[in-house]
């Protein structure tokens, strides 16, 4: 999907309050300085409203999609529309910490779906049945659709929104959090319970480690051996993914570029090589990474 036609998404590579009435496209819907940028173009004057949205303050992005539930592109073929990168963690984690004489355990996992996230908080109460509380919280889908809470009898909301709170505070997504008390005797208070808990699942989630799941479209290059001393030195020196060579009475390589730089990849590989390669691409997909490519932070 060529981004310059769609109306569902922008590349931004600086949000600033300037140049609003340049945007084409409109409406539709991105992230400026922490607020929600509604733009709605009435007889071509921009119409802005703006609405404060809590954890989120990002200054520079390179690409913000509609934040609706149901997303198509422009064609309105009904393909949904993906972030090209997230950040999440790596897998479980587990980690103990002792306030007070209570036991607190933070549990963490990955879960792509809310089922996923519900099981694996029922998993973790029936480990722990004899636990004076399991409290918990999960943020699901690629743009939160799915967040819940629960401060399983501890005070209102001195549990399981501490937990949520971690989650959004690091920007993490399809992540379920579990942290169980063992009551040691020792009344802590509703601050201090709020303490605690938010203790216990940063101690859980550290645990799990954090990865950044990053939006790539997978290329493959089929090209004569002539070319393939050249079309590998070009990609080692350009720093790209590439690997499961193929070696038949051609060469074919899978090349791993961002998604959102997969047609000028394909341009350029095209240019370099003369036209004399066979080039197809596949649907994209999320590749784990330690750190965020440069150029999408």
């Amino acid at each position: 999907m060529d981004w310059k036609n769609s109306s569902l998404f922008f590349r931004i590579r600086q949000c600033c309050s300037s140049g609003l009435e340049k945007l084409p496209f409109i409406p539709t819907v991105f992230l400026q300085r922490g607020f929600l940028l509604e733009i709605n173009r009435r007889n071509s004057s921009p119409v802005v409203e703006k609405r404060e949205i809590g954890q989120i303050v990002q200054e520079k992005i390179q690409f913000i999609y509609l934040c609706s539930d149901e997303r198509t592109n422009a064609k309105g073929d009904g393909e949904t529309v993906k972030l090209p990168f997230y950040k999440t963690i790596k897998g479980y984690g587990e980690a103990e910490i002792v306030i007070k004489r209570s036991q607190f355990i933070g549990y963490a996992k990955p879960a792509v779906s809310e089922e996923e996230a519900v099981a694996f908080i029922e998993e973790i109460k029936q480990r722990h049945k004899q636990a004076t509380h399991n409290c918990s919280a999960y943020m699901v889908g690629e743009r939160d659709q799915f967040q819940k809470a629960s401060d399983d009898g501890e005070p209102s909301g001195t549990a399981g929104k501490p937990i949520l709170e971690v989650i959004k505070h690091k920007q993490l997504k399809n992540v379920a959090v579990v942290v169980t008390r063992y009551f040691g005797g020792i009344l802590l208070g509703a601050g201090g319970l709020v303490r605690a808990y938010t203790d216990g699942a940063v101690a859980g989630l550290e645990a799990a480690g954090i990865v950044y799941k990053v939006l790539h479209t997978p290329v493959r290059i089929t090209m004569d051996y002539t070319w393939f001393g050249k079309v590998e030195n070009e990609l080692r020196n350009r720093g790209f993914m590439y690997g499961d060579v193929e070696y038949t009475d051609k060469v074919s390589v899978r090349c791993l570029p961002l998604a959102g730089e997969s047609e000028r990849f394909i341009a350029w590989m095209t240019d370099l090589t003369a036209g004399q390669t066979e080039i197809t691409s596949e649907e994209p997909l999320y590749i784990d990474h330690d750190e965020l490519p440069e150029g999408l932070g």
